[in-house]
């Protein structure tokens, strides 16, 4: 199946996902779900001493070269690590994210592994908080908040669901 992208055919192989992980984030369990279905996987992590303005051109950089290539977002995730509040990069980054992505895209945000029954940790106060701007933002694409992920956990699968295809490179 062919999407419209601006006023040229994208076909199934050009779709692209893209994973973001701030430095000491854990790696999460659901990364290679993200992947499925897309041939060209991206990830961009920040680098030990990398600051957090320097990390956010870099992400910036990385979404412009595929705007400029006509390479819509199929899925994006985003790790942010445990107690590192930022400033408002972190929702300039899925806001950019969400705009570089295909209309029925789903944007993951990773909150975290906290003890079940943990409602008042920072942490996830802020993804709360960070989820539910993205969310009322009226773009089409989904907004997802996994807390506590699990392998078996399943991710939203509508926007791939005609093209999957075996995983069959490496992450670039």
């Amino acid at each position: 199946m062919d999407d419209l992208v601006g006023e040229r055919r994208v076909t199934d192989e050009e779709l692209v996902t893209l994973l973001v992980v701030e430095s000491g984030a854990p790696w999460p369990d659901w990364a290679g779900r993200l992947a499925a279905g897309a041939t060209t996987n991206l990830v961009e992590t920040e680098v030990l001493g990398e600051t957090e303005a320097e990390f956010e051109s870099r992400v910036m950089v990385r979404l412009t070269r595929l705007r400029e290539r006509q390479r819509p977002l199929a899925r994006a995730g985003y790790v942010p690590a445990p107690n590192s509040p930022r400033g408002g990069s972190r929702e300039r980054m899925c806001a950019a994210l969400l705009e570089q992505m295909d209309p029925e895209g789903e944007l993951i945000l990773a909150g975290g592994n906290w003890p079940q029954g943990a409602t008042s940790e920072p942490d996830s106060a802020e993804m709360f908080d960070l989820w539910q701007r993205l969310s009322e933002r009226g773009s089409t694409q989904l907004v997802s908040l996994r807390f506590n992920d699990v392998p078996s956990t399943p991710l939203n699968d509508s926007i791939l669901e005609d093209r999957v295809t075996p995983l069959t490179g490496s992450w670039q």
